[in-house]
């Protein structure tokens, strides 16, 4: 969004050095006024458009592209045979997000100046209440008492009473062109930009520019009709008031009357002047170039991709290294961008190997696969996967569950679900399956009572955050290789210091012997507003 703004400013700043350089001391009047009205709309619209074509003839050698950066959290060491905890539920309160505070200031900012302009809105019918209204035609001229104010405001014309006959004639003829030319559609225009784009001082340059703009094109249709001469008079007999409302068009008005009198002593540009409006071609050209080979955060999907090539295989005990690394950034890069196909990920008969492939969503989920969804912070892609015995899947988190099968199993270590006897938390008693619920309970009641909640606000986090933990509690009941999986550095962090702070347990017993035994904890840290 702030990248956005920034270009409609760049943009326009340099819509307004081109008209400032080539065309302000043209007399192409109604050329410049198409200028100043459609390059505003066109900064608005340019960022948008990007064209291929575009992109494709610039040669690479131009283009810098910073390698890609992928963030994961590898568990090697260790198989997770076992042992899911129940899920805990931490809450936090929610920060108030930059992009907040920004939303709100704006927000201020349009109420602030829709007061002001509709404020000015009612000054102006204020005066019209207080005038003397006459019909001149399909015109209304508001005399007003006391003043020598003249200005237009559409089809109404303010005249002060104190202005003299000829001066009145001058004035009624130079506003009526005005009127005729729709120039308050014009100011109004600028003035719903204002009240938008409060923030953005080039909207204030523009609208000043049409004011001039305006003023040279009514003071150069009253010359052509009245002479130079009767109408330089008018211009400098006195000094007249005005009203301080930046869309009506004001006969005098003393900061332009001088650049208004030196434009009507130039003489008409020449035709072949009109060529300078060309130079819009190489500017929009350029900026086109611009938005069409900038990068966007979004992960951009070659236009043809051959989905075998995205297969590949994992042996069991193989780290994510080399060629199948950068297999599965492309195969990770495919399925975010790419909604409508799927992973497929399945184990051998040997339980040896991993197979990774990508398929149409249309194929359906084959029989024997659950599906998972994979998220790499704030992007998400589906797999459907089928790792043998069990079906259904231990934890949300991918990894993990491909650890259960491709990792080496430690021959100290006992499945959670064939163990004779758990390991047990302290106080807890009864039999198997009580000390199990009961240990359950005891660690989400430990995690509740030590996690540092105010993280949520301190890291400006939102919404609901998963954290994975695999640890295990070894032949001494000591809980060590705690591994952690979190959406930030510092949850992982706090996660890890917490799980060290259980108290030593009593160890599970395979046949009478103590054992290590395994376990993951999903924890979802919830954020409030």
């Amino acid at each position: 969004m702030i990248h956005y703004i920034l270009q409609i400013i760049a943009y326009q700043l340099l819509f307004l050095v081109v008209y400032d350089m080539f065309l302000k001391k043209e007399t192409f009047f109604t050329w410049n006024r198409c200028y100043l009205l459609i390059t505003p709309i066109l900064s608005f619209i340019l960022p948008f458009i990007k064209i291929d074509a575009i992109r494709e003839t610039i040669p690479a050698s131009y283009t810098i592209v910073l390698p890609e950066v992928l963030l994961q959290t590898s568990i090697t060491d260790t198989a997770i045979n076992g042992g899911v905890l129940d899920e805990i539920v931490l809450t936090g309160t929610k920060p108030i997000s930059l992009i907040t505070w920004i939303l709100g200031i704006w927000i201020v900012g349009m109420i602030i100046t829709l007061a002001y302009f509709v404020y000015k809105v009612i000054k102006i019918q204020r005066l019209k209440r207080k005038g003397i209204l006459n019909e001149v035609g399909d015109l209304h001229v508001v005399t007003l008492p006391n003043t020598d104010t003249a200005f237009s405001f559409f089809n109404t014309i303010f005249l002060g009473e104190n202005l003299s006959d000829v001066q009145r004639d001058n004035i009624m003829l130079h506003e009526t062109i005005h009127i005729k030319e729709h120039h308050s559609f014009d100011m109004l225009f600028f003035e719903v930009l204002r009240i938008v784009c409060w923030f953005n001082p080039l909207v204030y340059v523009y609208q000043n520019k049409m004011m001039l703009l305006q003023e040279y094109t009514a003071d150069a249709k009253v010359v052509s009709q009245n002479g130079k001469k009767t109408y330089y008079q008018s211009l400098l007999s006195q000094v007249f008031n005005t009203e301080n409302v930046s869309f009506i068009n004001t006969f005098f008005n003393h900061s332009l009357i001088k650049k208004r009198i030196s434009m009507l002593q130039k003489s008409k540009s020449k035709q072949i002047s009109q060529l300078k409006y060309l130079v819009l071609i190489p500017l929009i050209f350029g900026i086109l170039i611009y938005t069409s080979c900038s990068n966007d955060n979004s992960l951009e999907t070659p236009t043809e991709v051959n989905i075998e090539s995205l297969s590949y295989e994992l042996v069991k005990g193989e780290d994510l290294e080399g060629e199948n690394l950068k297999t599965h950034q492309a195969y990770e890069a495919f399925l975010i961008a790419n909604p409508d196909y799927v992973g497929w990920t399945s184990i051998n008969e040997e339980g040896t190997k991993l197979s990774y492939s990508v398929h149409k969503l249309s194929e359906g989920k084959p029989e024997g696969y659950f599906e998972l969804t994979y998220n790499i912070g704030d992007k998400s892609y589906n797999v459907y996967m089928n790792l043998g015995t069990p079906k259904t899947p231990p934890t949300d988190d991918v990894t993990m569950i491909e650890e259960i099968v491709v990792n080496p199993e430690n021959v100290d270590d006992i499945p959670f679900a064939v163990i004779d006897q758990v390991p047990v938390f302290p106080n807890c008693t009864g039999t198997n399956e009580e000390r199990k619920v009961c240990m359950s309970q005891s660690i989400a009641k430990h995690v509740n009572r030590e996690f540092d909640t105010s993280l949520g606000k301190t890291l400006g986090l939102t919404g609901v955050n998963k954290i994975f933990v695999a640890f295990k509690i070894d032949k001494n009941g000591d809980v060590v290789n705690v591994r952690v999986r979190a959406p930030h550095p510092d949850l992982e962090a706090e996660a890890k210091r917490v799980m060290k702070t259980l108290p030593q347990m009593q160890p599970g017993e395979q046949n009478g012997v103590p054992v290590g035994v395994l376990y993951s904890l999903p924890i979802t840290f919830q954020i409030h507003s």
